[in-house]
Parts: structure tokens; sequence; C-alpha cells
């Protein structure tokens, strides 16, 4: 998590405006799963605050490229067949 954060942080630093939020999810296949959450730069512009749980960011459609990339990814590693039902990957907590 500290190389997340500095990396994250010095990528903060050097963007002009707009503020950086990344939560990553992590535990034993996310069952007693821990969440930490990282915020940088400026919410919404260069004299406010840094971004918070409840900050909104409009993506456009940049989630369905992240998501397709990821799951081609895991499908040319072997991890995840295209045939199985999305079930089988969403933790049993997500509801």
């Amino acid at each position: 998590l500290q190389e997340v954060d500095a990396k994250v942080r010095q990528f903060a630093q050097n963007q002009k405006g707009g503020g950086v939020a990344v939560a990553i999810i992590y535990g034993e296949e996310f069952e007693g799963h821990q969440i930490k959450n990282f915020m940088y730069g400026h919410a919404k512009g260069p004299q406010s605050p840094a971004p918070t749980d409840d900050s909104i960011f409009y993506l456009a459609s940049i989630t369905k490229v992240l998501t397709s990339t990821v799951l081609a990814k895991f499908v040319q590693e072997g991890k995840v067949k295209l045939d199985d039902p999305a079930q089988k990957y969403v933790p049993k907590w997500v509801k």
C-alpha cells in the first residue's frame, strides 16, 4: 500500500487541477476484506479540498475500456473463462 500511495501521490502532484481517488480492496479472497482509500489533489479546483469518499467523478465510458482490458488479460492468463457465469467471480459479500 505504501508503494501505491507514493506513486499516486506523485501522479496527483504532477496533474494540473483535478483530484485523484484510489480505493484498494484486499484480503483473503475478499472475505474479511479491508478497504484502503487514497485521496489527492483538489476536488473542484486549485483552492478546493482533496476529494472525499462522497466525491463524484465523471468517468464517461472509460470504465468499459478498463474492464474489458483487465478481462482480456485474465482470460489469456487462464484466470477467467468467458463462458462462466459472472456470479462465479463476484465475492459473496457483494449484494
